[in-house]
């Protein structure tokens, strides 16, 4: 998975020399411990470094069978997820008044029906951050400064079996708008016309494969890759 800000623009693929402005890159190749960001400040000025390491929860299995490399993670559908960092302010440019930042990741989905969370640090209107939900086979993105700009977004998106999905924001003034990729081919876009940005902390700590607040659950169900 590789999150980038300042790129705007959909990724086919990271290969060892990380792009600028990446300010994470976790390639599911540890089998124990944290999912370590392959970015720092050494690799791209960017770089969240270990501050975004991933802490494991519940019973991830770590040693699944990669599609990109040797592993990937797996995640059951209950109680696995994993914290990316305990910060609150590193993901901001998410809600920045004016951004531009991609979600790059290879996932195989066990379940696509109901809500599935891939990314989160938000988790509803009266908080601050974003939330990138898969559900029955389609998906939304909100972003939030308080008040929510969202949108359903990428109608059979979502499939069984191993695909690359990218989602891309963009914000300048008023309008936000997203683009949802499937194995780097566009299968929908959205906008919405109100938003207005903040620079105030996001409301919870990222988090990957499960709701930011927890206990709300909405645990992705499959496997995650590179």
């Amino acid at each position: 998975m590789a999150i980038t800000y300042k790129a705007g623009n959909r990724l086919v693929g990271l290969s060892d020399n990380l792009l600028r402005d990446c300010k994470a890159h976790y390639n599911f190749e540890q089998t124990s411990g944290s999912l370590t960001n392959q970015v720092s400040s050494a690799n791209s000025p960017a770089g969240l470094g270990s501050a975004a390491n991933g802490t494991a929860n519940g019973s991830l299995t770590q040693n699944a069978t990669g599609h990109i490399g040797t592993y990937a993670w797996d995640f059951d559908g209950t109680d696995d997820y994993v914290e990316l960092g305990s910060s609150t302010s590193q993901w901001n440019f998410f809600h920045a008044a004016n951004y531009k930042w991609t979600i790059n990741v290879w996932l195989d989905f066990d379940d696509v029906g109901d809500s599935k969370k891939i990314f989160a640090t938000a988790k509803q209107s009266s908080n601050i951050g974003v939330e990138w939900t898969a559900e029955n086979a389609g998906g939304n993105i909100r972003t939030y400064d308080t008040s929510q700009t969202s949108a359903n977004i990428g109608t059979g998106w979502f499939q069984t079996g191993w695909h690359m999905y990218t989602i891309t924001g963009s914000a300048e003034g008023t309008l936000a708008s997203w683009e949802a990729y499937r194995d780097g081919v566009l299968i929908d876009t959205a906008s919405e016309a109100s938003w207005g940005g903040t620079s105030s902390n996001a409301s919870y700590s990222a988090k990957f494969g499960v709701h930011a607040d927890v206990s709300t659950a909405q645990y992705f169900d499959g496997s995650g890759d590179n």
